[in-house]
């Protein structure tokens, strides 16, 4: 992935939660559709295999956006993203785990 890709990624996912957490839903639900096509993007590439740590994220996250629990999508987002496999690709550099 070029790091121009990387950082548009880094941002779409401070931006998502920054929105969530500042109770601008209308924004964060636009840039969530564009970060879940992002995730799909990358599920569908084959770059990252998705086990059940990423499966589980994505249940929780369709799972707080069905209840509209914002708060908690953001939550999602900045801390449990990070340790999954999709941290490496959307979270600032530092912030996930490295995976075998």
């Amino acid at each position: 992935m070029g790091n121009t890709s990387q950082n548009q990624d880094h941002a779409l996912w401070a931006q998502t939660i920054r929105a969530f957490r500042l109770g601008l839903d209308g924004q964060a639900n636009s840039m969530m559709v564009e970060f879940i096509d992002r995730v799909a993007s990358v599920m569908e590439s084959g770059t990252l295999p998705m086990g059940p740590a990423e499966a589980q994220l994505i249940d929780d996250i369709f799972q707080a956006q069905s209840r509209q629990d914002y708060l908690f999508l953001a939550d999602i987002l900045e801390y449990k993203l990070p340790q999954t496999r999709f941290g490496s690709v959307f979270s600032p550099p530092g912030t996930a785990q490295t995976f075998c």
